[in-house]
């Protein structure tokens, strides 16, 4: 069986502030998360991931919710020819508003 070529995943210097006040076991939940999501298939659609639709902040980006109840959002940019994600933001979506760092984005 041939094996997949693992995808290099790289972060925005801006998504640091984005998880300031995030707890420690957040940070591990969502470190795990895109390692398991995004390092192998980051370009397939799936329950978790999908193409974002509609013109946003982050231009052409796909997005990937995990965690309890899907409540964090990892906004990511992929290269194809060089197997390249690079996550663009992370956020908190409470009660139908995203939150990325202290503000408030409309998607």
């Amino acid at each position: 069986m041939a094996k997949r070529k693992k995808w290099t995943v790289t972060f925005d210097e801006k998504v640091v502030e984005h998880t300031k006040d995030f707890q420690l076991s957040q940070l591990r939940l969502l470190r795990h998360e895109i390692h398991v999501q995004l390092s192998f298939q980051p370009d397939v659609e799936t329950q978790q991931r999908k193409p974002l639709s509609r013109p946003n902040v982050f231009g052409e980006a796909w997005e990937l919710r995990c965690g309890p109840e899907n409540k964090f959002r990892v906004f990511y940019r992929m290269s194809s020819a060089v197997k390249h994600v690079k996550i663009l933001a992370i956020g908190v979506k409470l009660k139908g508003i995203l939150y990325i760092g202290d503000k408030e984005i409309e998607l």
